[in-house]
């Protein structure tokens, strides 16, 4: 139909031209709509390849991943670090540039870089799937940046020990088991993974913090103790101090520091409430305090926490060691040991190799670099699993997660053997970060959102150290 419409106005408008006998410029009709129309038309098609639709084309298709990753470099590269988002539309106008986010029907959002020039847009992660992420640029945006600012102390505190417990946390999610398996498990490990603190439980609730002090045999003794610490505390910070303290806690139990370091455990994550580990180990942690007194020396001013020497030897479960002093040693070995028994601790970031009964083996090198082709199982520094270690013949040393693919919370996921120049890999569950800061980032925000649980709110940290923190 379209097209016989414009056969009929070709026509119309060719007989108009030939009753005038004059050129369209000098005809009287010349500005009659069908021939202005017409004069239009016939220039669009002659400069057509410039400016109109074929031109319009042709500079869609000149706007491609690898030109606007060309004008996007000093973002791409690291060398250009925005402040926040309106630095980044800054930056973007100036490379003729736009960001715009897109609603779909199925209730999701992309946001798209736009070509000024074009028109023609690309998806923000198709040009960088990391730093183009939705996430990332939400992250630049003024109005995040200032809820994260707004954050409470105690938040920060959460994230801060979440960190430090997000190697046990994730062993536990993993594996479907409590963090923790007793009571003593917490008091052990809590000052060891994350250094100074311990876990006291009051009013029915946990709490993390800084230990300062715990409960003596009798209540005036505790007592004379606070005032003693409060006095050299409020000197050395230069403000008056305050404690997590309750009456009612049986000797032993620690007394924590209300400062900003102090959050509600199940901030940290929801298993580690006082509740939630209540009902794991079928007693709260008073109860249990109170049932292993009869077990434990009276408690006096002058005595000292129990050693870790001490906690070991007592409670900690024994490894199984081979009862033959030389056991014989079946298939290939490395320092006296078979590979098949070898495990690779790490702490710190750095490794020690260990074999049966967890004893350290007899060699020079504990670098994983140094040790055989092959798979090794990995242990974090409280000797829980996290994976495996595998050891190419050049020395090449890569962290996995039980799934077998590249991960490391901790470092680096691909660590080239000395002397190789292949680029180190940061890698989070298979997914490869472009720098270490970007995996650095990631792991933050992995800590964050993985272990956040659905009921933790800021809370009012100065109304919360008014209702449960203790002047004495």
């Amino acid at each position: 139909m379209a097209t016989t419409q414009s056969f009929f106005l070709n026509r119309f408008i060719d007989r108009l031209r030939g009753r005038t006998a004059l050129s369209p410029a000098q005809s009287p009709f010349a500005s009659f709509g069908a021939l202005s129309f017409a004069n239009e038309r016939k220039a669009v098609s002659a400069d057509a390849d410039h400016t109109g639709v074929v031109g319009r084309v042709a500079k869609a298709a000149l706007f491609t991943v690898d030109e606007a990753r060309r004008r996007m470099k000093d973002f791409l590269h690291g060398s250009f670090e925005p402040s926040d988002s309106k630095e980044f539309t800054d930056y973007l106008k100036g490379n003729l540039l736009g960001l715009e986010k897109r609603f779909y029907a199925n209730g999701q959002s992309q946001f798209h870089v736009v070509d000024k020039i074009s028109r023609h847009s690309l998806k923000s992660t198709d040009i960088d799937p990391i730093k183009l992420s939705n996430a990332a640029i939400h992250r630049m945006s003024t109005k995040a940046r200032q809820i994260d600012k707004a954050a409470s102390v105690e938040a920060s505190a959460a994230i801060a020990v979440r960190e430090r417990l997000s190697p046990l946390l994730r062993s536990s999610i993993e594996s479907g088991k409590p963090p923790f398996s007793s009571w003593d498990d917490v008091g052990f490990m809590m000052p060891q993974i994350v250094p100074g603190s311990a876990y006291t439980e009051t009013n029915g609730r946990g709490y993390i913090g800084t230990q300062v002090a715990h409960c003596l045999s009798t209540a005036a003794e505790t007592k004379e103790l606070l005032i003693q610490k409060q006095r050299e505390l409020s000197a050395e910070l230069g403000r008056p101090v305050k404690f997590v303290f309750d009456r009612t806690l049986p000797p032993g139990s620690p007394i924590l520091l209300a400062d900003s370091k102090l959050v509600r455990a199940e901030m940290v994550h929801v298993s580690l409430g006082a509740a939630q580990m209540s009902r794991q180990f079928g007693v709260n942690q008073a109860d249990h305090m109170r049932a292993r007194l009869g077990e434990m020396p009276a408690i006096s001013p002058n005595s000292t926490l129990m050693t870790v020497e001490a906690f070991k030897a007592k409670f900690a479960k024994k490894r199984e060691v081979a009862e033959a002093s030389n056991p014989a040693i079946e298939g290939p070995s490395y320092g006296g040991v078979a590979l098949d028994k070898i495990v690779v601790q790490y702490s710190g970031g750095q490794p020690t190799l260990r074999g049966p009964g967890h004893a350290l083996l007899e060699v020079n090198n504990h670098s994983a670099h140094s040790l055989p082709a092959g798979e090794y199982p990995k242990e974090n520094a409280w000797g829980i699993p996290e994976g495996r270690i595998s050891v190419d013949k050049d020395g090449n040393v890569r962290h996995l997660n039980n799934d077998g693919v590249e991960h490391n919370f901790d470092g680096p996921s691909f660590e080239p053997a000395p002397g190789n120049t292949a680029p180190t890999r940061w890698s989070l569950d298979g997914e490869q970060f472009s720098s270490q800061r970007d995996f650095h980032h990631a792991r933050q925000q992995s800590s964050m959102s993985g272990y956040r649980s659905s009921e933790d709110v800021p809370a009012n940290t100065a109304e919360q150290s008014s209702s449960l923190a203790h002047a004495m």
